[in-house]
């Protein structure tokens, strides 16, 4: 036990304990959303802070939602990143059923996201137009690809409170 419980610390993308939760699909956000994806995750250490991602064969939405009233508020769309610990030092899309938890920071003493708005991710509608001219913010999670040709450029991750995502600063 203790042996196993030492080489998991020494992996250096081990994740103890889950920061992320799912949320059955017969509850919340995903209980009444009739698209074809439709993933939910709550954030064990952020009180009310769910991450849905939800669309369809061409366009699935990735976004923070405070559901702490119980009705669900969008915090910010953001880009998923995916850290998958089989494949040490790159960096992939997150398509939702890859991802499986989140890495979090602190900012004084607060959880935080770990978050970047300097990065080259750009998305297009089903059409081939820019969703917005905004930059959204990346969002480091952790899981395992099933699409290892869809890379991301390597990116530094800042702690970032959930609401402070929304703005520039």
């Amino acid at each position: 036990m203790w042996k196993f419980l030492a080489i998991l610390l020494s992996f250096p993308g081990a994740v103890l304990a889950s920061e992320m939760t799912p949320v059955e699909k017969a509850a919340g956000f995903c209980a009444t959303n009739q698209e074809t994806y439709c993933y939910e995750w709550a954030l064990a250490r952020i009180d009310g802070l769910r991450f849905v991602a939800h669309g369809d064969e061409d366009t699935i939405e990735y976004s923070l939602y405070d559901a702490d009233s119980g009705s669900y508020d969008k915090v910010v769309d953001v880009f998923p990143v995916l850290e998958d610990p089989t494949r040490p030092g790159h960096l992939f899309w997150g398509y939702p059923w890859d991802i499986a938890d989140i890495r979090l920071g602190n900012v004084d003493g607060k959880p935080a996201l770990l978050g970047t708005r300097k990065h080259g991710i750009k998305v297009s509608d089903e059409y081939g137009s820019p969703i917005s001219d905004e930059v959204r913010t990346a969002i480091l999670f952790v899981g395992r690809t099933t699409q290892p040709e869809a890379l991301i450029e390597p990116l530094n991750f800042d702690p970032v409170l959930p609401l402070d995502l929304g703005h520039d600063g």
